[in-house]
């Protein structure tokens, strides 16, 4: 039988992007990841990639036809079948690059966009990770709901880059509030802030996980109670000590954050928006809330402490 290869195709491969970690635990998880490759943009999550030997292939960001070179180089040195694009600018690419070889062109659709109808999604097969996100395909797109296959992320113990043991013992002093992910608007971050000011209690903590354009909201406001930590590899300690994870998304197709907080058997206050209610919906140590709202978040996180269960 043949052996088929897969050359997946994205922009970043940053520790703090949903679709780096989706493409490291697809690998990992695969009966044989060394049939897997991987181009880029750039990205700082490349030495955990080559750490597990997961072979890399960089792009060029700004030239359109030395891509197109770069990656017929590599399907036909390594006798590519499959070409997986997670972003529509590489589905674009391997559609032009279906024209030249036989491969089998796959768009995961990992995030709700817009414009460019004429072209995004000309492809073999859609891999959507929510049923949230294809309605949104077939409704905007007008793509058949045949053609998408909806498969959820998954998480393993290859989800997580390294295993490192932080200290944080220092941090059990409080009852302490998780969040992790981008510093934006989409993930809520500012409507997080808000809501945790208006929080009148001394024995709580807010940690803040991550990097993002918001990131200067943590300089407007008193650091009493707040603590920080930029992306590192290994988050795992920082969901062990957390008492509940907060998921503020205005937007969401599919949640690491949500099943990292069930691996860790977290209780959580999450947005019901996107594809979070499907991420939880077997999970009884949640509550969906309404997005965008930060008199509801307020009183749920009041709620949280004042009786330490969900």
């Amino acid at each position: 039988f043949k052996i088929l290869k897969t050359l997946h195709l994205t922009p970043k491969l940053d520790l703090c992007n949903g679709v780096t970690k989706h493409i490291f635990t697809l690998i990992l998880d695969s009966d044989n990841p060394s049939l897997h490759f991987v181009s880029y943009f750039s990205g700082d999550a490349l030495p955990y990639f080559q750490k597990r030997n997961i072979r890399l292939i960089s792009l060029n960001k700004k030239n359109l036809l030395l891509n197109l070179i770069s990656i017929f180089k590599i399907i036909k040195s390594e006798n590519i079948s499959i070409v997986n694009s997670h972003h529509r600018y590489f589905g674009f690419v391997a559609y032009i690059i279906s024209f030249f070889y036989k491969i089998k062109t796959v768009i995961t659709a990992h995030s709700k966009v817009y414009s460019f109808k004429l072209f995004s999604y000309n492809c073999d097969e859609i891999i959507s990770v929510s049923n949230s996100l294809k309605n949104h395909l077939t409704n905007y797109f007008k793509i058949p709901s045949s053609k998408i296959i909806v498969k959820y992320n998954q998480i393993s113990n290859n989800s997580f880059y390294i295993k490192n043991q932080i200290n944080l013992s220092f941090l059990n002093d409080k009852t302490n509030l998780l969040y992790v992910g981008r510093l934006d608007y989409e993930k809520g971050f500012d409507l997080l802030l808000k809501s945790f000011q208006n929080i009148k209690k001394d024995n709580i903590r807010l940690i803040v996980v991550g990097d993002g354009k918001l990131r200067y909201l943590l300089n407007n406001i008193s650091q009493t109670n707040i603590f920080y930590q930029k992306t590192i590899p290994d988050i795992s300690d920082f969901f062990k000590i957390a008492d509940i994870v907060i998921l503020p998304s205005r937007t969401e197709t599919f949640s690491y954050v949500a099943l990292e907080s069930i691996y860790f058997d977290k209780q959580i206050i999450a947005s019901n928006v996107g594809g979070i209610p499907e991420a939880l919906q077997n999970y009884n140590k949640a509550i969906l809330i309404s997005p965008n709202n930060e008199i509801v978040l307020t009183d749920s996180i009041i709620n949280f402490l004042d009786g330490q269960t969900i």
